[in-house]
């Protein structure tokens, strides 16, 4: 696999350090654990986003935008991240923010809300819990091209398939370090799935007319990522309730 010929922006100067927990492991009574420190990754405060980003915003720049667009909770820290990568590229940044408690959100609170401002969000569209996220996300695309420009939209914590490449890179820095440092992970290696609970899968139905361009390239695009790659084919499945037979 040619991971290398994927566009890649660099926002964490060096490797993240692989560090022994001395202490954790005499309190659980004998266990020898390690930890990957990607608190320790670029950015506005680091954290697992920006992996992902150095991809997704990489591939924004391939195509033009001008604006990346995303989506999380009202204090989500991937749109921290999203945000702190648009300001470094020179690009915009408008956001979607999840109410998912209802009277959570208080545009004068601290912590992210707080960094949202100070990194210059252009928007910031709040959206009640369970709302279709990935309409409003649209919403502000299509208000960017009726604008003449070009929004790029990055999914919730930035996960999908290009994405994702983010952690074979982390995979990757383990394997190095490990046999620089004479380590061998054989019994365990535990990592969180980013997700307190599953969503159900929704009732699989038929395709609008009006989504199937925009789902044919979303295929398209993900092909040319593979063969850029360096895979030898590609395969398709259905996914997100779409019917393949379409």
């Amino acid at each position: 696999m040619k991971i290398e010929a994927l566009p890649r922006r660099r926002y964490t100067p060096n490797p993240t350090p692989i560090q022994k927990l001395e202490r954790l492991s005499k309190h659980l009574g004998g266990p020898e654990i390690w930890i990957k420190r990607d608190d320790l990754t670029g950015l506005a405060g680091g954290g697992n986003k920006t992996r992902k980003l150095e991809f997704l915003v990489a591939d924004a720049l391939a195509q033009g935008a001008d604006t990346l667009i995303t989506v999380g909770a009202v204090q989500s820290n991937h749109c921290r991240l999203t945000l702190a990568a648009a300001t470094h590229e020179g690009l915009k940044c408008r956001l979607v923010l999840e109410q998912r408690v209802p009277g959570s959100y208080r545009k004068e609170a601290s912590g992210n809300n707080f960094l949202f401002d100070l990194l210059g969000a252009e928007t910031q569209t709040v959206v009640e819990g369970g709302s279709d996220l990935n309409a409003a996300m649209r919403t502000e695309a299509d208000k960017l091209k009726a604008l003449g420009r070009k929004g790029y939209i990055i999914p919730g914590g930035g996960s999908n398939a290009l994405g994702a490449m983010g952690y074979v890179v982390c995979a990757r820095e383990i394997m190095t370090q490990s046999l620089d440092a004479g380590l061998s992970f054989t019994d365990f290696v535990v990592h969180p799935d980013g997700r307190r609970e599953r969503v159900p899968a929704s009732t699989p139905r038929a395709l609008r007319t009006d989504e199937m361009p925009r789902v044919i390239e979303d295929y398209a695009h993900a092909a040319r990522n593979a063969k850029a790659a360096g895979f030898d084919g590609v395969e398709v499945h259905a996914a997100n309730s779409y019917l393949i037979n379409q």
